[in-house]
């Protein structure tokens, strides 16, 4: 299920819109009771409950085994965008595969000086 094709309620959008904003603010999820406190909801059962259709309607992620583990789907998908590097390879340095540099001195991984 897209993101595109599912629509949030009023409750959820605003907890969505909580999460990202503080996500792209803090560099990390808020806590179930901040969220709360934002958004007005009394008990973290209704956090837990947006939070958690949320993930189905795949708006966010849980990092399993991490303390404030919610990931906002769509900026991950951007920093992990950015975080991919581009190499020219047109423009790479030929490499001459005659030298042999695996063994010997000035090689760091033969455990020569």
């Amino acid at each position: 299920m897209t993101t595109s094709t599912v629509s949030l309620t009023r409750r959820q959008k605003a907890v969505y819109d909580f999460i990202r904003g503080y996500v792209r603010g803090e560099g990390f999820a808020p806590s179930y009771r901040e969220i709360g406190d934002a958004c007005g909801l009394a008990s973290i059962s209704s956090v837990a409950h947006s939070v958690d259709a949320l993930v189905s309607a795949g708006y966010l992620r849980r990092r399993t085994g991490q303390p404030r583990s919610l990931v906002v789907v769509d900026l991950f998908d951007e920093q992990k965008a950015a975080a991919v590097p581009v190499i020219d390879m047109d423009n790479l340095p030929p490499i001459n595969l005659n030298e042999r540099k695996t063994r010997g001195a000035g090689n760091p991984w033969s455990g020569k000086p």
